[in-house]
């Protein structure tokens, strides 16, 4: 996955200004919207060592209320902390409602860091506290944004050797960068997993399954069927690009219904303009996909990535 990406792709230094501008005035009305409409954002810095994480936090909060928003930094788990379940710190974290919380690192050292540093093994069940987490406060309203900085071993190699070289800087690398760096491989296979197992609707890693579902596009009706309202909607619309591979939207909020109820399911049967059996819906709530099997939909819930490709491929939609 992180090999399609373009990293050679650039702006010039006036197209940056006049986007950035732009940008600015959006993030600044959309930080007061979000405040009346009490909507809780959750905004997830990740990425390598000299990736530019901190830079990158300290230029989205330029246009922002100071008052309206906190920068976390996270740190392994201290004495104190590991007296108490994983997720313990994360949840004392969350965003008031109408408030917004910028991690610098977060809840995924669980699947990147610690199975290198601290030998974490039991991956499953961290992936499985992250999809409940990031569930839980999407189901409450909660709206939540996840960017992964990525650089090659090469250029990271580049930015220690200019960071080393400046003694305002060079404290930043230690011998734990150091060390990183050397793992390089181990991490980005991490990274692939990590994107794979917690890219979900409700809270996209959008590079994992773009290419897929502009693919499956070509030969098939793709419907998004999702629990939501106006604002939170109309903020994925405008900053996930996926959405646009999509044919259509059955909504909550538009529909009158929630999964699991019957009408919500009902309606995208209708709109997808088929039978109930010869529609595929994937779901990684139990709860939704019962709902889904019970109006005659074939559905299977989403526990990963690769597992999906898997049911897809039974099916003969992916080979």
């Amino acid at each position: 996955m992180l090999e399609t990406i373009d990293l050679d792709a650039k702006l010039t230094k006036s197209a940056y200004k006049e986007l950035m501008e732009k940008l600015d005035v959006n993030l600044a009305e959309c930080q007061r919207r979000l405040r009346e409409a009490r909507i809780p954002v959750l905004v997830v810095f990740e990425g390598w060592d000299a990736a530019g994480k901190g830079s990158s936090i300290s230029r989205l909060v330029q246009p922002l209320d100071p008052r309206g928003f906190k920068v976390h930094n996270v740190r392994p788990a201290d004495e104190t902390e590991r007296l108490y379940p994983p997720m313990w710190r994360f949840w004392n974290l969350t965003p008031a409602r109408g408030q917004i919380a910028v991690f610098n690192h977060s809840w995924y050292r669980q699947v990147w860091n610690e199975p290198v540093e601290e030998g974490e093994s039991n991956l499953e069940a961290a992936y499985d506290r992250i999809r409940v987490f990031e569930r839980q406060l999407a189901d409450d309203g909660a709206v939540i944004v996840k960017f992964f900085l990525h650089i090659s071993k090469k250029t990271q190699k580049k930015r220690f050797e200019a960071l080393l070289s400046d003694p305002a800087f060079s404290w930043k690398i230690g011998p734990l960068e150091r060390k990183r760096h050397g793992l390089y491989d181990r991490y980005l296979a991490l990274a692939e997993d990590m994107f794979r197992e917690t890219s979900t609707a409700y809270a996209p890693w959008t590079l994992v399954p773009e290419e897929a579902v502009r693919s499956l596009r070509r030969r098939y009706r793709m419907l998004l069927l999702s629990n939501t309202n106006v604002l939170h909607f109309a903020m994925l619309r405008e900053n996930y690009p996926i959405l646009e591979h999509f044919d259509g939207y059955i909504l909550s909020h538009e529909v009158g219904a929630l999964k699991p109820e019957p009408r919500i399911y009902r309606e995208a049967v209708a709109r997808a303009g088929c039978l109930p059996q010869e529609c595929f819906f994937t779901d990684d709530v139990e709860a939704y996909v019962e709902g889904a099997r019970r109006e005659g939909i074939d559905a299977v819930r989403f526990t990963g990535y690769e597992n999906l490709k898997t049911e897809l491929a039974a099916r003969g939609i992916l080979t």
